[in-house]
């Protein structure tokens, strides 16, 4: 939905048909990277709730995903891992 409507109104690059996305499991994640020689050093995921109350309040969006990025058990909607080269 959001892609359809970044589309329709020109807000953004052509997205649909046009952009790489691969949904990428962590544990496909990790795995792909460690066979690159890199190590996993924090795991977590984002955009939970804040993508939300964005709709209404940029300022308490912005409050919500700091809370959110510190908390590594949140069941966010993209994943985000910090890896290091070995």
């Amino acid at each position: 939905m959001i892609e359809f409507i970044l589309d329709f109104f020109k807000l953004t690059p052509k997205l649909k048909g046009e952009q790489h996305e691969v949904l990428y499991s962590g544990r496909e994640l990790a795995t792909l990277v460690k066979d690159q020689g890199f190590v996993l050093k924090r795991k977590q995921t984002i955009n939970f709730i804040a993508p939300w109350v964005a709709v209404f309040s940029k300022r308490a969006a912005g409050k919500i995903h700091r809370w959110e990025s510190k908390k590594e058990w949140i069941p966010g909607s993209l994943l985000l891992y910090t890896f290091t080269k070995e």
